[in-house]
């Protein structure tokens, strides 16, 4: 009986995941020509992700949990990012 070996180089990627809370102050006026309209609270965010690393960088995609569309500062809940480790 012979042995097989398969290798793949999906075996060596490093993914991660991560959490994270985040908790924005808003203070913003949006002036229009009648009135002007003031914002002013705190704004909480819960993101998970996934990632991919090499080295001392990783890349990937989060997701807010608690996006809410009329308060967010962001415009969508999906959003990528980048680490950079040093």
């Amino acid at each position: 009986m012979e042995a097989v070996y398969f290798h793949s180089t999906i075996l060596s990627l490093k993914f991660k995941m991560s959490a994270e809370f985040e908790q924005l102050r808003i203070n913003r006026t949006i002036a229009t020509q009648t009135i002007d309209i003031e914002d002013n609270y705190w704004l909480p965010a819960f993101f998970v992700g996934a990632g991919y690393s090499t080295r001392n960088v990783t890349v990937g995609l989060r997701y807010d949990l608690l996006y809410d569309d009329n308060k967010s500062i962001y415009g969508n809940a999906l959003m990528p990012f980048v680490r950079v480790y040093f």
